[in-house]
């Protein structure tokens, strides 16, 4: 089998999608470092906090990835159910993240929801892209 086959998202949907949910995590990894930058220049506790909501979302972007493509072949109740319980952690572990650095840490909300913001901003710009990418590879 050629590697060409191997990475074929109609032959292999699953793997073509954990491959995409692996990128969206580290494009949303990026970004909350990027989003910690201006940041830095009021404080480090705001740089951490930016961090921190950036990184919590590509966190639960991770989770929410490795419950819904888990496997190889799933029924449509398994891919259903996964998707229902990776968001619902997706989303504690957000939400954990955001009351551990607000209310613990004491980090600045606003620099905390910034990051967070600017991560997701990216998960949708970054599905964007990868859905112009999947239709040129389609067409051409």
């Amino acid at each position: 089998m050629s590697s060409a086959a191997a990475n074929d998202p109609v032959r292999h949907p699953q793997a073509a999608a954990r491959a995409i949910a692996r990128k969206l995590c580290g494009l949303q990894a990026a970004a909350a470092l990027l989003a910690a930058l201006p940041w830095w220049l009021r404080s480090a506790e705001h740089a951490l906090g930016a961090a921190a909501g950036g990184l919590a979302v590509a966190a639960g972007t991770f989770i929410l990835g490795h419950r819904m493509f888990a496997g190889d072949a799933i029924s449509a109740s398994r891919a259903l159910a996964g998707m229902i319980v990776g968001s619902l952690l997706r989303w504690l572990i957000i939400a954990l993240v955001v009351m551990l650095a607000v209310g613990w840490a004491r980090w600045p909300p606003i620099a905390v929801i910034c990051g967070l913001i600017f991560a997701l901003f990216v998960q949708i710009y970054g599905l964007r892209l990868e859905a112009q990418s999947q239709a040129g590879a389609m067409s051409g």
